[in-house]
């Protein structure tokens, strides 16, 4: 595994670092990483999960994952979302230990997964 560029604080937070990248690794083959300064991004076509730091003291220890769906998750999991454009739905979570990482979670990472994989990408419309 690669370590990220982005200072994710303590041992706990780059253990669940750690614990992303495997599973994206082993899930699926086609997964590009990418680091920066600020984040690490996860690419199939194109980008469609991100782990930074924390944003808040509260949640040291731990860190932001960031996914990016098409339509909106109701779930209380999501403590905050955004609406970049008409089709992409970002959704921030934190995880705050390995319990977190779960079978619920992996199965949204696994529809962005797919989503990305299915030849559209931004700029194409369907006919």
């Amino acid at each position: 595994m690669s370590a990220p560029l982005v200072p994710l604080g303590p041992p706990s937070a780059y253990a669940l670092y750690d614990l992303v990248e495997a599973h994206m690794l082993s899930t699926y083959p086609d997964v590009s990483v990418r680091h920066t300064k600020t984040q690490t991004a996860f690419a199939r076509k194109v980008q469609f999960a991100w782990v930074t730091q924390p944003l808040h003291k509260a949640d040291a220890g731990g860190i932001q994952f960031y996914l990016s769906l098409p339509f909106l998750l109701d779930s209380p999991r999501v403590v905050r979302f955004s609406c970049p454009s008409r089709e992409r739905y970002m959704h921030q979570f934190v995880l705050r230990s390995p319990a977190d990482f779960d079978a619920e979670l992996k199965e949204w990472i696994g529809m962005a997964w797919a989503m990305v994989g299915c030849g559209r990408q931004r700029g194409q419309h369907g006919s």
